[in-house]
């Protein structure tokens, strides 16, 4: 099987064409360089025969090959089996024909929740619950081992709709380093109900929520795959938040309200923190949509 080539985290010119971070090349596309060097100094990035098997091209009108973009969903899992279960099955829905997608879960339980996890189809890990930082990185780390463009952050209690996935594909798509959504919806099992929750209004106002951050390979190489800090692992959104402030990268910020989308947290009586109307945060008549993402 022939070698085959990605833009490693670098911008790359070769014959008057540019090629940036993620770009597949092929030998021939390289003739007038060193492949050994490039490797070497990690501009290049050598892919194996498993990257064919998940990331098979497509070939475009001009007959060109485009290659998927390759996304983690990274979580972890506490108890709560039947929150997890309605997790996993919208996981699952989300599709799209340029985005191959794996689904990585830390959980603490043991056989619990491994065979949990595992019966979806999900790659699990075993670890401790606390320091919950270090668990979650487990996750991240795990998908640099999977060779992934994009890494997206949610919580296991999170339900990404199809509508919000579009919109992250659209920005992997365009190459944005990070994207990150400004409000959030939440369902509460024990009453039935719905609430919007529209973003910060203290000290953290426009901070981003922890739920539903899109991280390039990019921003991951520079955090070492590591995006949260020990230190601050009762506050994993400030901790993510004050390491992109020292490093240059694009980002695209929203808000689901005004697009129309959805992001949901499924609150229940072991959440971390448990449903109450927090400042501004509204109760909401449910909507069709919302209603489906939750039976």
């Amino acid at each position: 099987m022939s070698k085959i080539y990605r833009v490693n985290n670098a911008r790359l010119i070769v014959d008057g064409r540019t090629y940036r971070s993620g770009d597949i090349l092929r030998p021939e596309d390289l003739k007038n360089v060193s492949l050994d060097t490039l490797v070497r100094r990690g501009t290049l990035l050598e892919l194996d025969s498993d990257f064919l098997v998940l990331g098979k091209p497509e070939v475009s009108k001009n007959n060109e090959p485009n290659f998927k973009k390759r996304l983690a969903i990274v979580t972890g899992v506490w108890k709560r089996p039947e929150i997890f279960e309605i997790f996993a099955n919208q996981t699952k829905k989300l599709k799209h024909k340029d985005v191959d997608i794996v689904v990585i879960v830390a959980g603490s339980e043991g056989k619990e929740s491994k065979s949990m996890v595992e019966k979806h189809g999900f790659k699990y890990i075993e670890i401790k619950n606390q320091p919950l930082a270090h668990k979650m990185n487990a996750t991240t780390l795990l998908a640099k081992e999977y060779n992934v463009d994009y890494v997206l952050c949610v919580g296991s209690d999170d339900i990404i709709t199809q509508k919000l996935f579009n919109v992250y594909v659209q920005e992997m798509q365009n190459g944005t380093d990070f994207v990150g959504v400004l409000d959030w919806y939440f369902y509460d099992t024990r009453t039935d109900r719905f609430a919007y929750w529209g973003g910060y209004i203290d000290s953290r106002r426009g901070h981003t929520c922890g739920a539903g951050r899109l991280l390039s390979r990019k921003l991951m190489d520079a955090f070492s795959w590591s995006p949260w800090n020990i230190e601050h692992s009762h506050i994993l959104d400030d901790s993510m938040q004050k390491k992109l402030k020292d490093i240059d990268h694009s980002s695209y910020i929203f808000r689901l309200k005004d697009k129309g989308v959805y992001g949901i947290d499924i609150k229940s009586s072991t959440n971390m923190t448990p449903f109450q109307l927090w400042d501004n945060t509204n109760y909401i008549e449910a909507t069709k949509e919302l209603r489906k993402c939750v039976e």
